[in-house]
């Protein structure tokens, strides 16, 4: 290394880099920059092969000239600049998919993740994957929507529409917020997607089954698929975490089903998708579920089916690895429809039924929310510590064949009837701030259509 050569901006110096030579040109940072650019070294530099000389005294006198023009802009912020010029939607929205976070913090993971890489793949990046990211206007954003058809034709248009829009929104909203490169700007100013999206009209009413038509179900369902149906549509486990279940998962001893994994889509490397086992959809979705003595016989069938050794799959595909979610649910289709009642129930319908059933037994609210995994409603944590206690009760009352009968006392009659006539929040603000029993009774004393509603919407409807 030799001594700097003295400038009259700047200064040059000459370097010996792995045997070749090297100089490198740099300048003081002017001080008024450091108010407003954080974090900026003391001195700008820049270093080029020795034969390149002449770009480093163009670099300084470029420099120079911008410093007393008052024009100067870190080269830092420049290079943030072009790289954000630079960021194409496909690849801004497949790493969003992989570090999108929910409100609370969460890594959005499990079949969330799936759902929104699906809809990039086959909605988004179709449409606007070669674009740069500050390239796409909200004209852009109202030519998609009202072009947009479904890849299936069976599909819902308007639903699947807002689905795949709500994914843009965020993406875009990401991008809006979150601050990029060195001087923590985001990729765009603003948001495109300024679309006033309506709900569409909802295209299906969760049917809620009995107790002898989920058996039913059961029965009608292949044999080794049978207790899919009865974890759940007594304990609201998830299609997937249904499909995710291993031996290891299975504790007859102590009575304990733990939900640890579920099954979702994701693409290969080659593009195709295949089913993973991977996290659950959300952190509470990881949790422990007492086993009623009258599941016993189905989980120890299931056991009987299942792989071997303790990570064996209680119900994989006829490959060995995980089944489809749609696999199941085409089968589930099937037996539905020699079920008498039970015309246009999904699968997920399960989980609704068991966690209403729960509900209408007296499960408070925080009950229902950790039996299903739920992330809502705060107050959660202060049922949790009494569940253990509490299901033994809740439990007798589904294994009777559900809830006892409710008491006729006049009482509880004239307020299930004013109760029943108030709109939704009051009456939910009232039923909350009784106990579980009194709760229980003063809700199956409603008429319908009142009852039916008010017991779903104890559910919370979170699925």
């Amino acid at each position: 290394m030799t001594r700097a050569r003295r400038r009259r901006f700047g200064s040059v110096r000459r370097l010996n880099r792995h045997g070749r030579d090297y100089l490198e040109a740099s300048y003081p940072t002017p001080q008024d920059a450091f108010a407003r650019w954080s974090g900026l070294p003391r001195r700008q530099s820049r270093m080029l092969p020795a034969e390149y000389a002449a770009e480093l005294d163009a670099w300084l006198a470029d420099a120079e000239k911008r410093i007393t023009l008052g024009s100067w802009t870190p080269p830092q912020v420049e290079r943030a600049e072009r790289e954000r010029d630079g960021i194409t939607f496909a690849d801004y929205a497949r790493r969003w998919a992989d570090t999108h976070r929910r409100a609370d913090g969460e890594l959005v993971r499990g079949s969330a993740r799936s759902k929104h890489l699906e809809i990039i793949e086959l909605y988004l990046i179709p449409a606007f994957g070669d674009r740069g990211m500050r390239d796409i206007t909200a004209r852009d954003v109202q030519h998609w929507w009202d072009a947009f058809r479904p890849v299936s034709r069976h599909a819902n248009r308007e639903k699947r529409r807002l689905q795949a829009y709500k994914t843009l929104h965020a993406i875009m909203s990401s991008a809006a917020t979150e601050p990029v490169g060195f001087d923590g700007r985001p990729i765009i100013d603003r948001n495109p997607c300024a679309i006033r999206a309506a709900r569409p009209k909802v295209d299906h009413e969760p049917v809620i089954a009995e107790a002898d038509q989920i058996r039913a179900l059961a029965d009608a369902m292949p044999e080794r698929l049978a207790p899919t149906v009865i974890l759940a549509g007594t304990l609201g486990l998830r299609e997937g975490e249904c499909l995710a279940l291993m031996r290891r998962d299975v504790d007859l001893r102590r009575m304990i089903l733990h939900v640890r994994h579920s099954v979702s889509m994701e693409r290969d490397p080659h593009g195709r998708w295949r089913p993973v086992i991977g996290e659950p959809k959300t952190g509470s979705s990881v949790r422990d579920i007492r086993i009623p003595d009258t599941l016993r016989p189905w989980l120890e069938r299931a056991l009987r089916n299942a792989q071997p050794g303790a990570n064996g799959l209680l119900f994989p595909a006829r490959d060995g690895g995980p089944m489809r979610p749609q696999t199941l649910r085409n089968l589930f289709a099937k037996a539905r429809d020699r079920v008498p009642g039970l015309e246009g129930m999904w699968f997920h319908d399960l989980r609704k039924t068991a966690l209403t059933a729960f509900a209408a037994a007296g499960a408070t609210n925080g009950e229902v929310m950790r039996l299903g995994g739920h992330t809502s409603l705060d107050v959660a944590s202060i049922y949790q510590q009494s569940l253990d206690s509490h299901l033994d009760d809740v439990y007798r009352r589904l294994e009777s064949g559900g809830a006892e009968k409710p008491s006729t006392d006049g009482g509880d009659a004239a307020t299930a009837a004013a109760l029943a006539a108030l709109p939704v929040a009051p009456r939910m603000a009232a039923l909350n701030a009784l106990d579980g029993e009194a709760r229980l009774r003063v809700t199956l004393l409603m008429d319908e259509p009142a009852r039916s509603e008010t017991v779903r919407l104890l559910l919370g409807e979170a699925s």
